[in-house]
């Protein structure tokens, strides 16, 4: 049987004996993220003073759109205190802002579908219709004028209030979405200050590709109502060449609090890639590539890449190594050639050695040219001097943005001191 939330919020509570013994404040949940929370007992307000009570769901006999009957005339009047793991219904869920994770968008619960079988009441669904506000209000709703909209629950991601919640809140939903559209979705509503909470709760590799997603403004606003050791989690899971992006963004004074707390490894690669000229091809690289050593087969390839715990964003072409050992660029290896070849072929048959090739020093556009000429998505970036040492890769996308406003004097005069 399905019941509203709307229509048992003030019903009669009876005991055993058919006395009445209050009316129903609340229900109460414990584990918000499952398929399908199950409700662990309501809250009743009772007596002159309205105190509030706890009934277990064990002890119901009745539940129904008129009245709520219990099976025991023993009630337990302790009043009632919410724990850090109980969410109410009504005051944390009520009006609060949910994901649509089908859809992927942004709404909001005007109304809670409850459903009892088996001797179990859950939280089925929630309404996001305007009837939903309506059956609150008390107003009459005409059956063939408006109809509910019931998203179930395992299709829902929570993301609750604009105030911090007492319960933990996770986004398992949340995460599985693309960034483009988590980015989307948290600054549509929650506002910053709740858009942090939620970014600090998701996991590291997936925060940092929501913020390189954001504007400059949005990841300035972001960031500085983010805790530092949050950002700087965040920051040693970018690519270098976004990090150092960010680092234009705000400004050496912010990130003289966060240095202490980032990788080493990480500023040194950002260090790197700051001291290159402004126009150069250095400026847009990065450093986020995959290497594999030519000795390999296609077959320890595929292994090789299933270990990698995240792979770039893009990731069309595999840079051959001389060895595992050696940094010398010796080929290029295309997905395409990965898939298409026998995965017993070695990695040196399968990989195109004549070598289209840009140096750190070069003008970006030079290498747009290049890119544009043998319609290539990505050129690796090699050492003029050392061999042919890889040293980075520049993609079209990244290369492209030379003709977007750039600041890489002020990145050079203001930020790069303070990483020495």
């Amino acid at each position: 049987m399905e019941f509203y939330l709307s229509d048992l919020l003030g019903d009669a509570v009876i005991n055993q004996s058919k006395e009445k013994i209050g009316t129903v404040l609340d229900f109460v949940i414990t584990d918000i993220s499952a398929t399908l929370p199950r409700v662990r007992g309501l809250v009743i307000k009772r007596g002159i003073n309205k105190e509030a009570v706890f009934i277990p769901y064990s002890d119901l006999s009745v539940i129904s759109p008129k009245l709520v009957k219990l099976t025991t005339d023993l009630v337990d009047l302790t009043p009632f205190i919410q724990r850090n793991d109980e969410v109410l219904l009504a005051k944390d869920v009520y009006d609060k802002q949910i994901v649509d994770i089908d859809d992927r968008r942004l709404t909001r619960a005007n109304d809670l579908l409850l459903e009892e079988a088996h001797h179990v009441l859950v939280l089925k669904g929630v309404d996001v219709s305007v009837v939903g506000i309506l059956k609150r209000l008390k107003i009459p709703t005409p059956a063939n004028l408006l109809k509910h909209n019931i998203i179930d629950w395992k299709d829902v991601q929570f993301l609750g209030g604009p105030s911090p919640m007492k319960f933990k809140i996770h986004y398992k939903k949340l995460e599985a979405l693309h960034p483009v559209d988590i980015a989307r979705i948290i600054f549509e509503g929650p506002g910053y200050k709740q858009g942090s909470r939620v970014l600090a709760s998701l996991q590291d590799p997936i925060a940092a590709d929501i913020i390189e997603e954001l504007s400059p403004k949005l990841q300035q606003n972001l960031i500085e109502a983010m805790k530092l050791d949050d950002v700087a989690n965040v920051i040693n899971q970018m690519p270098a060449h976004k990090a150092a992006d960010l680092f234009v963004t705000l400004g050496s004074d912010y990130f003289k609090k966060i240095l202490p707390l980032m990788s080493l490894a990480k500023i040194e690669q950002i260090k790197s890639l700051l001291n290159y000229p402004e126009f150069s091809t250095g400026a847009y690289m990065t450093t986020d590539y995959v290497a594999i050593p030519s000795g390999m087969t296609l077959d320890q390839v595929f292994t090789h890449l299933s270990k990698i715990e995240q792979l770039p964003d893009f990731m069309l072409y595999m840079y051959v190594l001389e060895s595992e050992f050696a940094n010398k660029l010796v080929g290029v290896l295309s997905v395409y050639e990965l898939f298409a070849q026998d995965r017993r072929s070695r990695v040196e048959t399968a990989m195109v050695k004549n070598l289209i090739v840009s140096h750190p020093q070069d003008h970006i556009k030079d290498s747009l040219k290049k890119m544009h000429r043998y319609n290539l998505s990505a050129l690796p970036v090699i050492s003029r001097n050392n061999g042919n040492r890889l040293i980075g890769v520049v993609t079209f996308r990244d290369a492209v943005s030379y003709y977007l406003p750039k600041r890489w004097k002020v990145r050079i005069r203001h930020v790069l001191p303070i990483l020495e």
